[in-house]
């Protein structure tokens, strides 16, 4: 019997070394975007070669980014719900002569899950990054915790039938 040997890794963009440093500070020669925040992107392409070169196996990276963002053929039901009602409700509001304030959800509820449109001035929200609470990550920081899969869940739920038009998911109909 052939055995296979394989082992999968996947990492955060923003994985740190023991100073504290990014991984990818060293690629990017630490380029930031116009709000100052560090680009955060090649790590995995930076541990495959070290993985190359120190142990001599062979290596694949995977970086999941725009195409995953762009799959919304695997959107959930929460995603294309939520995404119909925040263009609703912009509309809406830009038709009632809003204007200058950024479309956000608020989670009103978590069991049923429920969400709810409101809109907040944009230099509010501008050059803000949101972090994933510490709490959420178990104490050996490799895996999360119940509180943040609870969290979670309700956004990945619900499958939708796809429609498709000439090869593109159809998810909405202007009428």
């Amino acid at each position: 019997m052939m055995e296979k040997r394989s082992v999968i890794v996947a990492v955060s963009e923003g994985l740190r070394n023991e100073e504290g440093a990014y991984l990818t500070d060293s690629l990017q020669n630490r380029v930031e975007d116009e709000f100052g925040h560090r680009i955060l992107a090649g790590v995995s392409r930076f541990l495959e070669e070290i993985l190359r070169q120190e142990i001599g196996c062979k290596v694949r990276s995977v970086e999941l980014n725009l195409m995953q963002r762009c799959a919304s053929h695997v959107a959930s039901a929460t995603d294309i719900q939520e995404a119909h009602t925040m263009g609703r409700e912009s509309v809406r509001y830009a038709l009632e002569g809003g204007s200058g304030e950024m479309a956000c959800l608020r989670r009103v509820s978590n069991a049923p899950y429920a969400s709810e449109v409101f809109f907040i001035p944009v230099d509010q929200v501008l050059n803000r990054v949101k972090q994933v609470p510490d709490e959420w990550i178990n104490e050996e920081g490799n895996d999360i915790t119940q509180e943040m899969m609870d969290y979670l869940i309700p956004l990945i739920q619900g499958e939708i039938p796809c429609a498709y038009e000439n090869g593109v998911p159809v998810h909405f109909h202007l009428s």
